[in-house]
């Protein structure tokens, strides 16, 4: 027996042997997977707001932990009974109906990207061709909140994001500290004391 054929007979060695190849085959997968998370992308021009007046939100959105997890998939905008709904951005409409109670309005954009409506009594047909400020229907009442809301959700490759994300209503992030870094006078016992040179 050659020591080439002893190494893949032990145990340990196969063992070694099968987690280099599941590794491999991971790393060969790795940028297809990430290919399919992608972030949402880059909008040029942000959306119009889809109702008249000032932009008020009542909820913002609350990403679920997980695709089933509770969560607020949207945003929801302060409107009143019979306001018009717009169209944000060019698009086709998706989806008009009912969705269990509620009646939705659904509007495809460019880029596999889906913007939905509740409660809206539509003035738009399936397949409908609309334009950016185009006329989708008024707010009408639904179990979400009423007549006093509008909710709002954006889906992006089927995943929920953040509707602000096309609104332009996101601002930079800043870090800032938890709490201020204590004075030498805080200190329990005064400042340190100097190491001597």
């Amino acid at each position: 027996m050659t020591v080439r054929s002893r190494f893949l007979r032990s145990p340990a060695s196969a063992c070694a042997l099968m987690i280099v190849l599941v590794a491999a085959a991971l790393l060969v997968d790795a940028p297809a997977a990430a290919e399919n998370r992608s972030a949402p992308p880059a909008v040029a021009t942000p959306w119009l707001w889809p109702v008249d007046g000032e932009r008020s939100i009542t909820r913002g959105f609350e990403a679920p932990a997980d695709p089933w997890g509770p969560g607020h998939r949207g945003i929801d905008i302060a409107v009143h009974a019979d306001q018009e709904v717009r169209s944000p951005a060019p698009g086709t409409v998706f989806f008009v109906g009912m969705v269990v109670d509620r009646p939705v309005i659904t509007v495809a954009h460019e880029g596999d990207v889906l913007s939905s409506y509740e409660a809206v009594a539509p003035a738009v047909e399936l397949g409908d061709v609309v334009d950016g400020r185009e006329l989708l229907g008024t707010v009408t009442t639904g179990p979400h909140c009423g007549t006093s809301c509008l909710h709002v959700g954006v889906r992006v490759h089927g995943e929920y994001v953040n509707p602000l994300l096309f609104f332009g209503g996101i601002e930079r992030a800043v870090l800032l500290p938890l709490a201020s870094a204590p004075s030498a006078e805080d200190l329990p016992h005064g400042p340190p004391a100097r190491s001597p040179r």
